[in-house]
């Protein structure tokens, strides 16, 4: 489904921090809690069962484990609800689940990025750790860091190299 439209979101690095800079995510009418909820966590770069999600109206708290795969508009009058990045995992947090994403059915320039970097450019980003850049080495391996496993990498590990074929 193809976003048509943004939820903002009001970020707050804690629960008596003032609003950062609003966080525009892509919107399509079947945007969960949980798909919002990990939004947010990946452009904030924190955990997503650090991310408390509540609405302007009324202040309802979206719970990660019940509301999860409730469709957002269920629980909001516009499109734009508050987040505050907490420092640790809450009764209304921490039964986030990263969602399950088919990746296999789209079209190579329409997969995620995460997914083709982990995949398609681990190589290559991997070979920029020996670079003489102390700053650029940082940024690569936090990079490296946030992305899914690599398949092959993966797939040798599981197989122990091929041995188990």
């Amino acid at each position: 489904e193809t976003p048509t439209d943004r939820i903002t979101v009001y970020v707050r690095k804690g629960p008596t921090a003032t609003y950062g800079a609003p966080q525009h995510v892509p919107f399509t009418e079947g945007l969960t809690v949980q798909e919002l909820r990990q939004a947010v966590a990946d452009g904030q770069n924190h955990p997503a069962t650090q991310v408390r999600l509540q609405t302007f109206h009324r202040s309802t708290i979206l719970h990660a484990g019940t509301d999860n795969d409730q469709p957002i508009m269920n629980f909001l009058h516009t499109k734009s609800l508050q987040a505050f990045l907490i420092a640790a995992p809450a009764a209304d947090t921490m039964d986030h689940t990263p969602p399950v994403v088919a990746t296999e059915d789209l079209d190579e320039d329409r997969r995620f990025p995460r997914e083709l970097l982990a995949n398609e450019y681990f190589a290559q980003l991997f070979d920029v750790l020996a670079l003489h850049n102390d700053d650029v080495v940082r940024d690569t391996w936090a990079l490296l860091s946030l992305l899914p496993v690599n398949r092959d990498i993966k797939e040798s590990l599981y197989t122990l190299g091929g041995t188990l074929d």
